[in-house]
């Protein structure tokens, strides 16, 4: 085998590396139906102006949703794999969506006015641990698809035929 076959082989390893890691850190993906994302992104009012976060941005399906309703969008995702769908699958939108190789627990969550999320239960509460260190003055309207935030009460679950609870929340200035 040749030194390149080699690399690339190593390569492959790495990025099935690497998506294990996010499934077991974060989710595995299963893609959120759409119906479940157009309601959620209605019911939290998504305009312009706003910044849409996606944490485990999957195949880059919130991003595309939020950017037709003239949001800035930016999805964070640990699969390699994932990462590629979601940009090829927002080329489109590029001037409006960011789609970034990282873990969303570790991002700045300041600058958003909006954050989804379809996170495992024994995950959602490091996605509350992560709103409780957002400084920011405004607060921010919270999508998460199939599992409450712990600790918080919702605003509003959404029940939608075929598709899990949609709970919305909002969350207000911390700090």
């Amino acid at each position: 085998m040749s030194l390149l076959s080699w690399l690339a082989a190593l390569a492959v390893l790495g990025a099935l590396a690497l998506t294990a890691y996010a499934a077991w850190r974060g989710a595995p993906w299963l893609p959120t139906p759409r119906r479940a994302v157009d309601a959620g992104l209605a019911a939290a009012s998504v305009q312009p102006g706003d910044v849409v976060f996606d944490l485990g941005a999957g195949d880059g399906r919130v991003l595309v949703a939020a950017a037709r309703r003239g949001a800035a969008a930016v999805g964070y995702e640990l699969s390699p794999f994932l990462w590629v769908v979601a940009r090829f699958r927002t080329w489109r939108n590029r001037a409006r969506v960011t789609v970034k190789l990282a873990d969303g627990f570790r991002a700045d969550l300041s600058a958003a006015t909006v954050i989804f999320a379809f996170l495992r239960p024994r995950t959602m509460p490091r996605l509350a641990a992560a709103l409780a260190r957002r400084r920011t003055q405004h607060p921010v309207r919270v999508l998460s698809y199939a599992f409450p935030l712990p600790g918080t009460p919702a605003a509003e679950v959404l029940r939608l035929p075929r598709c899990a609870p949609l709970y919305r929340y909002t969350v207000r200035h911390h700090g």
